[in-house]
């Protein structure tokens, strides 16, 4: 059997630069979906009286005494809205995958959005691959329970405190690597069978057995694909939200409160197109009748 190859830095390198090499392409087939995720799924911009302005909690500007467009609480309004939103962003996703896994833009499908079979595949590998995340996550917090829960009373409580003050910096330390070893394993197992979405968008749907047998020889490199790629739209984002400090403070609320609306749109356009690419680049090299000519289109 040929060796597979997944060259982890080209890979990420081609995935983060693909909404540069076709900013028409993300236009057309991104503005429907995210303008549905927009409003079902809305950001929470606080504006202060004076100057300041936060994303989703993150302070960017001076403080000031601030008003919340939205709650913070998670609630129906947001089940119903991810539940609205799905197949808009599932045929996103569908066509981005597809433009990066053959670099053919006629691929993509229709714009701005095609709800045909593949599209509904999508969803359908994505329900599943979140069905398995909630049977792990209830699990794991079934165990938990098991080794810190306590009842009384008639009712179960579950309590754990760590602090460097109270428990020492060795077992602090101690915690917070295995949360963080914990983290990884859990994203290291759910990216073994993320292949079913990519799958699906090409029109070649495989189950979640495929997916972790065809991502076996290469799970290590998917994984460090995935850190790298977290790591540059988590440096993005900090770039933008320093950019909103001299516009909250020389341009005032108002201002600010137009350009945040702007940049939350092109982050979140930003994030579909890079999940959606790795998603599209991956496949193409696993594929079971392997990587065709094409992809290496998409890496020049």
């Amino acid at each position: 059997m040929a060796q597979i190859e997944y060259p982890v830095w080209t890979v990420v390198r081609s995935v983060l630069a693909m909404p540069f090499r076709y900013p028409l392409a993300l236009v057309k087939f991104g503005l429907l979906p995210l303008a549905i995720a927009m409003v079902c799924l809305p950001p929470t911009i606080n504006l202060g009286s004076t100057t300041e302005i936060s994303i989703n909690g993150d302070v960017v500007a001076p403080t000031g005494q601030s008003q919340s467009l939205t709650d913070n609480e998670l609630g129906w309004r947001d089940f119903i809205g991810f539940l609205v939103m799905l197949p808009f962003v599932a045929a996103f996703a569908a066509a981005w995958s597809r433009l990066t896994a053959t670099g053919d833009e006629s691929e993509m499908g229709r714009p701005p959005i095609a709800f045909d079979a593949r599209t509904v595949s999508v969803v359908w590998a994505f329900l599943r691959l979140t069905f398995v995340a909630l049977g792990i996550l209830l699990a794991l917090f079934i165990l938990s329970l098991a080794f810190f829960g306590s009842y009384q009373n008639g009712s179960l409580s579950f309590s754990y405190n760590i602090s460097a003050e109270q428990d020492g910096l060795g077992p602090t330390l101690l915690a917070i690597a295995v949360t963080l070893a914990a983290l990884l394993v859990f994203a290291w197992f759910m990216l073994r069978l993320s292949l079913v979405i990519p799958a699906s968008a090409m029109g070649d749907p495989i189950s979640l057995r495929q997916s972790w047998r065809l991502s076996a020889p290469v799970h290590l490199r998917l994984l460090g694909a995935v850190l790298l790629l977290g790591i540059a739209f988590i440096l993005v984002n900090v770039l933008f939200l320093f950019m909103m400090i001299p516009v909250a403070t020389l341009g005032g609320v108002t201002a600010a409160f137009y350009v945040t609306v702007v940049l939350y749109f092109v982050l979140l356009a930003y994030g579909y197109a890079i999940w959606a690419g790795w998603l599209g680049a991956t496949y193409g090299l696993l594929r079971p009748q392997g990587p065709g000519p094409e992809v290496t289109n998409v890496f020049d």
